[in-house]
């Protein structure tokens, strides 16, 4: 009787050691993942910038992260083999996670935020599906939009002269997505109330205003045009973060001094590899049609 009293507490001894073993192993396992070196595949571009913004964020945030940047040259990486692997589309920026990759700026911004849970995206699941709402809004408006308008004003100007109405189109919808941003903004310093991917999704974009000549302060445009006062502010609000401060840095380096105001050197270098990067996608052959 008593043999099998103190046998049985031995096996349950024995078992929750083996138990408590297992969780902590489990424990280091998880924290191996989340404390791997990045690759990052980046080019200074509003979609580059979104990463480096976001890891950046992650990074003054206290989250323990480390990466490697591989630069990607817009006019020669981009359709090679080795780059195809990483990312299939031939855009950038990609990522690399201990042999994982991934692609596209919003699924890398949404992966990075789930791995460091309640940093950048809220807790609250309801907070959080309404800001994968407007992480999916930029993505399939502003980029497209404001990148469009770049191509057709400044990259390739010629085309929009010979069709003027892509010009107008994407000028017209990137000023109605600004207007629906300052409507968002109403009362509140973020896009989704506290600071997330949204924003940094968002500002790479909306900070080029005057370079893609989207009009926020209604000048141009006349007609009484109204000012986007709280796109205006959460510009600078955004611009003043830490994270995004360190994050615009990439690309910049020993010319910190261009991040706000190109050089024309620099202004001629993004009209080149924009220009080449439309003529590789046909731009250029529609203008002549």
């Amino acid at each position: 009787m008593y043999v099998k009293i103190i046998s049985f507490h031995i096996n349950r001894f024995i078992h929750h050691i083996l138990l408590r073993r297992k969780r902590e192993f489990k424990t280091i396992k998880k924290n191996q993942q989340i404390y791997t070196m990045l690759e990052v595949f980046f080019a200074a571009t509003p979609n580059g910038w979104k990463v480096s913004i976001a890891l950046e964020e992650l990074k003054a945030a206290g989250c323990d992260i480390d990466w490697k940047v591989v630069n990607v040259n817009l006019a020669t990486d981009m359709f090679t083999d080795w780059y195809m692997e990483v990312s299939p589309n031939s855009k950038m920026p990609a990522i690399r996670d201990d042999g994982f990759t991934m692609f596209e700026s919003g699924a890398i911004l949404h992966y990075l935020a789930d791995k460091f849970p309640g940093v950048l995206l809220p807790k609250d699941p309801h907070k959080k599906w309404t800001a994968l709402s407007w992480l999916h809004w930029q993505m399939a408006n502003v980029g497209p939009m404001f990148g469009n308008r770049l191509t057709y004003i400044r990259y390739l100007p010629e085309a929009g002269e010979v069709h003027p109405h892509p010009q107008e189109r994407f000028g017209k919808e990137a000023r109605r997505l600004a207007e629906v941003l300052d409507r968002q903004l109403e009362g509140q310093d973020y896009i989704c109330g506290e600071f997330s991917i949204v924003d940094i999704s968002v500002y790479p974009w909306l900070r080029g205003w005057k370079w893609s000549k989207v009009d926020l302060t209604g000048e141009r445009l006349g007609n009484g045009t109204k000012r986007l006062d709280n796109v205006l502010k959460w510009i600078d609000r955004v611009r003043a973060r830490e994270g995004v401060s360190n994050g615009l840095r990439w690309g910049f380096e020993g010319k910190e001094d261009e991040i706000d105001k190109w050089s024309e050197e620099r202004r001629n270098s993004y009209k080149k590899s924009g220009g080449n990067i439309a003529v590789t996608h046909g731009v250029d052959k529609a203008a002549k049609l």
